[in-house]
């Protein structure tokens, strides 16, 4: 791995501990400097001082909620370059057509770089780090129009 590779940080910000440590353990063993937290608005002042290359975030936290986080992330000039994972229990599909109605949520889904559906495997979790790191395209994910990494 490369210098570049080594410095590459994520924050994991999940409601789950023992999901985290999961997390955090696979993405260590790669090489990755990993921080994790388990409560939303310590995750936001993480972000503040730590500015990891990518967050991944569990959209229902303690605290202050994923999507919250995420949509502050991206209009905060400062936090604006971390690449924001945003994991939701909710189908992508299914909240749509809520965006018609004004709902938040959907802002933060179209302001996260990806949004993945929970249960989100280790693997995946890992293959999409490594994806986003590495400039990738994803070209089956949404929204397709909004998202730095589709295509």
């Amino acid at each position: 791995m490369s210098a570049e590779d080594r410095e590459y940080s994520i924050l994991l910000v999940l409601e789950d501990s023992t999901q985290s440590a999961i997390y955090a353990q696979a993405l260590q063993r790669r090489g990755y400097r990993v921080w994790t937290t388990n409560d939303g608005e310590e995750g936001l002042a993480k972000l503040r001082d730590l500015e990891p290359s990518l967050a991944v975030l569990d959209a229902l936290l303690p605290n202050r909620d994923g999507f919250v986080i995420c949509e502050h992330v991206k209009r905060d000039p400062a936090l604006a370059g971390i690449l924001v994972i945003l994991l939701s229990p909710f189908d992508i599909e299914a909240v749509k057509p809520l965006r018609e109605n004004g709902f938040g949520v959907v802002e933060a889904f179209l302001s996260a770089d990806l949004v993945l559906q929970k249960p989100v495997p280790v693997e995946q979790l890992i293959e999409c780090v490594e994806r986003i790191r590495e400039g990738r395209r994803f070209p089956p994910c949404w929204p397709k129009s909004q998202s730095r990494l589709c295509s």
